[in-house]
């Protein structure tokens, strides 16, 4: 082997060992979240029309969220929103975990983001009166309307229309340039390396 080979080997060990810690601590963080803990036994206990946790979401005006791991479920009077376990340390911070009365929800905006999945910017006060407006990106977009508007109490009337282009793309972008411009870097130290 050669001695970059090695580098490579060792660098990429590193990191899974640094993963495997990371993971750790998240999910013993998740474990002392009690209103995690609180959340997930009502979605447990309750009746749900519709249910998919491999949907997406982030809280509005926050940076991050959740891709294709969050939990969405509906029962007739509440909508569930949930992150796994290992990510539940990270929940106060993104906003991301709630149990959303039907009678609480204030407005729902469904619009489309580019040409990326049907978003849902639902908006709701909870039971302190604080506000809250998340975006969900849920799959089985008809299941989900058909849940959700099941017993009357959220009306199709509700439903506003939009697009919205937000700092999401944004950071999209950033973290792709980012990822480009280090595969470049590696890129060139190989290509200068394997030609000296």
């Amino acid at each position: 082997m050669k001695s970059y080979e090695y580098t490579l080997v060792a660098f990429s060990l590193v990191w899974a060992l640094v993963a495997v810690i990371v993971l750790l601590v998240m999910k013993r963080r998740a474990d002392r979240n009690l209103e995690h803990q609180r959340i997930k036994q009502a979605a447990s206990q309750a009746v749900l029309i519709y249910r998919n946790k491999m949907s997406s979401g982030r809280a509005r005006g926050k940076i991050g969220g959740a891709s294709n791991c969050l939990f969405i479920g509906v029962s007739q009077d509440a909508l569930y929103v949930l992150l796994p376990d290992i990510f539940a340390g990270m929940a106060e911070k993104y906003d991301l975990e709630h149990i959303i009365r039907k009678s609480a929800i204030r407005s729902i905006t469904r619009g489309k983001v580019l040409f990326g999945p049907v978003s849902y910017a639902v908006s709701y006060t909870d039971d302190s009166g604080r506000n809250h407006e998340i975006i969900l990106f849920p799959r089985h977009i008809d299941e989900f309307e058909r849940a959700l508007f099941a017993d009357g109490t959220v009306g199709r009337d509700m439903v506003r229309f939009g697009t919205s282009v937000d700092n999401v793309l944004i950071a999209a972008a950033v973290i792709a340039v980012i990822f480009i411009v280090t595969a470049v870097i590696i890129f060139m130290l190989f290509s200068a390396d394997a030609g000296g």
